[in-house]
């Protein structure tokens, strides 16, 4: 299946031939089809690559793996960085999942709200992290940040008690500003 019948099936972007969308989407698969020797080639890489290699490889993507992460993951995170993920929401999360980033992406009128309580993986920051899904979607459609959401159960999962809040001072209105500090 293509990319545009893939968008098409979304049913929210204007196809029609000659519109901007339909123009960018085009571009894309030509892209993309040009990759896909590439992705053969690294896929059939041994399963133990050369560290040097490995990091001329990361280098032609733009890839800086973190500190310690293993030679096998970086492998991994490379060929699916090469592969790339698709245009559906859940191939992007699924993608942003693969490379430890578990977030939760909505759909809205003209933008994408991620969501999530993000921690750093393969992305070393949120910027990061949007930057590149902004890469995935098409131009117009913003990516909204709502990660770091403040929830009942965000804060559940901190363990926090009422003495602990109050000892730090940590009001409602703190929470709604500095929640991306916890």
């Amino acid at each position: 299946m293509s990319l545009l019948s893939e968008t098409a099936a979304l049913g929210i972007y204007d196809l029609r031939a000659g519109s901007m969308i339909r123009c960018e989407i085009e571009t894309y698969q030509a892209a993309l089809d040009l990759l896909a020797p590439q992705i053969a080639f690294v896929s059939s890489l041994p399963g133990r690559m050369p560290p040097k290699l490995l990091g001329q490889w990361c280098a032609l993507y733009g890839i800086v793996p973190p500190e310690g992460m293993e030679e096998g993951e970086v492998r991994r995170a490379l060929i699916e960085s090469i592969r790339g993920c698709g245009w559906t929401v859940p191939e992007i999360e699924g993608f942003l999942r693969r490379l430890g980033a578990a977030v939760s992406i909505e759909e809205q009128p003209g933008r994408l709200m991620v969501r999530g309580d993000f921690s750093p993986c393969f992305f070393p920051d949120v910027e990061t992290l949007l930057h590149t899904i902004e890469q995935f979607v098409p131009a117009g459609l913003e990516v909204a940040n709502d990660l770091y959401g403040l929830s009942w159960d965000a804060l559940d999962r901190k363990a926090y008690t009422a003495q602990m809040l109050d000892d730090r001072d940590m009001t409602w209105n703190w929470f709604e500003t500095f929640a991306h500090l916890l």
